[in-house]
């Protein structure tokens, strides 16, 4: 149900959190085996399954997320969340580099939990400089709670920031 909704609404990601069991009791080839049959049937919808980087779930570490780009080759494809990442203990740009043309879609959040863009200390532009070199297709959004930013106007700026940066305009 969920991927017809998603092909009549015209989405192309479906963003997968996973389990919140640990990566090391977690059986990996199950675990795997049945993202690829996910993966395989969203695809029969024009659906991209990917798997993101959640600190509270099995997905939070680098050493997994390689594993699992390892195990199912074409069809692994992620989200990158910048905000999960730092949460996790990760090194955002690690996750870039070692998950690459494999990034389908990117959260981005400041350092500080989901800051709007310029009141924390991510060197974004260095980021996207990147991430456009190995998945040019990528999307990226800015992904902010209601405590992060005062008004719609302060969203629309932060909006207008990432599209600007996104298309190299500073």
């Amino acid at each position: 149900y969920y991927f017809t909704a998603m092909q009549q609404l015209g989405a192309k990601v479906f963003v997968l959190h996973g389990n919140k069991v640990p990566a090391a009791s977690v059986n990996k080839d199950m675990y795997f085996t049945r993202f690829r049959r996910l993966a395989e049937l969203g695809e029969s919808y024009g659906v991209q399954v990917a798997q993101e980087n959640v600190a509270r779930c099995t997905s939070a570490s680098l050493p997994f997320l390689l594993e699992m780009r390892d195990a199912l080759g074409k069809q692994a494809r992620f989200v990158l969340d910048i905000k999960q990442a730092v949460r996790s203990g990760e090194d955002p740009f690690a996750m870039l580099r070692g998950l690459n043309s494999h990034i389908v879609h990117v959260h981005h959040g400041e350092y500080g939990d989901c800051l709007p863009l310029g009141k924390g200390r991510f060197r974004f532009d260095a980021f996207l400089k990147e991430l456009a070199a190995v998945s040019p297709d990528c999307s990226v959004i800015l992904e902010l709670y209601r405590s992060g930013f005062s008004d719609v106007a302060e969203l629309a700026a932060n909006y207008t920031l990432l599209r600007n940066r996104i298309e190299g305009k500073r």
